[in-house]
């Protein structure tokens, strides 16, 4: 199955667009193109990453899914997302500060 790019023009033009939507509404098209995915049988990372090239300007986004409860998912583009872990558990945030209360180590590098 393949899972990328499989939008028609009309979708990939909406999301190419939703710059000048309500921000609200942008997150609804991410996660409607990320469902859409699912349903064709990708699994969650493959949705992700087909659901994201058409995406446009800055973003930081996670994503969780049901029935997948040891997997979350982030993907960022021109703008920051701390990864953090602790005994058990990993986080994700704007920047290090936010993650400051609930980490006991962050990933090095630049994510």
């Amino acid at each position: 199955m393949e899972c990328r790019r499989l939008f028609d023009a009309e979708t990939a033009a909406a999301v190419a667009s939703a710059g000048h939507w309500p921000t609200w509404m942008r997150k609804q098209v991410i996660a409607h193109l990320t469902n859409r995915q699912l349903k064709k049988g990708c699994k969650p990372v493959d949705a992700v990453r087909a659901a994201l090239p058409p995406l446009e300007g800055a973003f930081a986004l996670a994503f969780l899914f049901e029935g997948y409860d040891d997997l979350i998912i982030g993907a960022r583009k021109g703008s920051s997302l701390a990864v953090g872990y602790s005994r058990g558990e990993m986080y994700l945030g704007s920047d290090a500060t936010a993650l400051a209360a609930y980490r006991h180590d962050q990933l090095p590098g630049r994510w």
